[in-house]
Order: structure tokens, then sequence, then C-alpha cells
């Protein structure tokens, strides 16, 4: 009697143990589910980020560039309107 009950606990260990493992397996795919699918939406959403960036960098590449014909000062205009202002007095 006491051999069979030292085979069922041994057996019952095994038992666990094996259930265990399982349970650490189950875990790993549903992890592992749950990254691919976090990676899945984020290249979801850098793909069109990633064709806009292309788009624009396109557009900037084929863009025509035109040249001041002048030097730009800041403010200037309103320098010189005071200054027709002031005279007129």
């Amino acid at each position: 009697m006491k051999a069979v009950k030292k085979m069922l606990v041994s057996m019952e260990l095994h038992l666990d143990a094996s259930i265990d493992k399982l349970d650490n397996l189950a875990m790993n795919v549903q992890l592992d589910k749950e990254k691919h699918m976090e990676n899945a939406k984020v290249q979801e959403q850098t793909e069109p980020e990633r064709a806009e960036a292309e788009r624009v960098e396109t557009e900037i590449v084929y863009s025509p560039m035109v040249a001041e014909p002048q030097e730009y000062q800041y403010n200037a205009d309103a320098f010189e309107a005071r200054g027709e202002a002031g005279s007129g007095t």
C-alpha cells in the first residue's frame, strides 16, 4: 500500500510539473501573440507616416528654387514708412 501511495504521489508531482510547463508555454504563446499584434500596429502606424515623409521629400527635392532679387531686411518697410511720415511735418 505504501508503494502504491508513493507511486501516486510521484505521479501527482510529475503531472503538476507538466501542467506548470504547459501553463508557461501557453503564457509565452500569448505574450508572443500580443507582441506580434503590437508590432503590427506600430508598423501600420509608421507605414503611412513613412509614405508621407517620402512624398514630402520628393516634393522638396523636385521643387523649383527662386532667388530673391534683393536681400530682405526685417521690418525695413516700417522704418521707411515712419521716415516718410516724419519728413511731412
